[in-house]
């Protein structure tokens, strides 16, 4: 990302996480999508300035509640 200064769930060809590690060999639980913009493995956060902050604003957000 850093090298490509994009910052982002999907990169500029619209590719996500699921799709870049089973296309890798990497298998996923059968209920996550592969299509080529799912992702449901990584999340990506900046700014805090310790790795609790950093947990706590991921955890917090409406779209990680569980």
């Amino acid at each position: 990302m850093g090298d490509r200064r994009y910052l982002g769930h999907k990169d500029p060809e619209g590719i996500g996480a699921n799709y870049s590690v089973t296309a890798a060999g990497y298998k996923l639980p059968t209920n996550y999508m592969a299509f080529r913009g799912s992702n449901q493995i990584e999340s990506l956060a900046g700014g805090k300035s310790s790795a609790q902050e950093t947990i706590d604003q991921l955890t917090g957000s409406w779209t990680h509640e569980s």
